[in-house]
């Protein structure tokens, strides 16, 4: 009985302290330009990879510019389900940052983040 007992607080205990796929939301896990890149020329895209499946429809991206003018947005594409591709027009020299809203397929979380690039 005590032995069962253990197993059990220890199983409890094991499925706490490990994290759930399914509790997370759709984080960033790499994007081309990435967070402090600094290109050479102007990128023609936007390639942002996330940890989940997305719901395309739900899902969104814009770039701005130094002065917070948006340069890029919209309605998304992407390789697979995981995947957001912004098509970008010609950038002048300087600090962009990319902006993107998910809404992840595998647990319906809504998800805002951001970072920069020069």
């Amino acid at each position: 009985m005590r032995s069962r007992l253990f197993l059990a607080l220890v199983a409890l205990v094991a499925s706490l302290a490990s994290p759930s796929l399914a509790l997370a939301h759709a984080e960033l896990v790499s994007a081309e330009p990435g967070p402090g890149d600094e290109v050479v020329g102007s990128p023609t895209q936007i390639v942002a990879n996330f940890s989940q499946n997305l719901d395309m429809s739900r899902t969104a991206m814009e770039v701005r510019n130094a002065a917070g003018e948006t340069v890029a947005e919209g309605p998304v594409r992407g390789e697979g389900q995981r995947q957001i591709v912004l098509a970008l027009p010609e950038l002048a020299p300087g600090e962009y940052e990319v902006r993107w809203t998910t809404f992840s397929a595998e647990d319906n979380e809504l998800h805002r983040g951001r970072y920069s690039f020069t």
